[in-house]
């Protein structure tokens, strides 16, 4: 059974990849009023963000699998994602993607130890009692 802060960041990592799809989508169609940037930058910007949110459902996938090398990938990306919210930063709309991208990242952090054990958690449902 996967622990809840696991369960949790699952989640969050999804809610993520919604985001940075419907981002990606938007800036494609240039349905972003401030971000006055020319159709190529626009199209090379929306496909590195639509890449982002296909690399978080993939990351999802392997995270559910205990892929160790998952993880790794997936605490890099959400570091250098927070990182670019924080260098770039473009108002509230930031400040609310950056608490979405901190949060999987922290409970990944606090889900290591069991994600890295080799041994499956005993949870005592398979002890009896004398």
């Amino acid at each position: 059974m996967l622990p809840t802060t696991f369960r949790i960041a699952l989640v969050f990592v999804l809610i993520n990849a919604l985001l940075w799809l419907v981002l990606g989508a938007v800036i494609l169609l240039g349905l972003q009023p401030a971000l006055e940037i020319s159709s190529g930058m626009r199209t090379v910007f929306g496909g590195l963000v639509l890449a982002a949110a296909g690399m978080m459902v993939l990351l999802y996938r392997q995270l559910r699998q205990r892929n160790p090398t998952a993880f790794r990938v997936a605490l890099t990306l959400f570091i250098a994602i927070a990182a670019a919210m924080i260098l770039i930063p473009s108002g509230w709309t930031s400040a609310i993607l950056l608490a979405l991208t901190l949060l999987p990242l922290s409970l990944l952090f606090i889900s290591r130890r069991w994600y890295f054990e080799t041994e499956p958690l005993d949870d005592g449902a398979d002890t009896q009692e004398p």
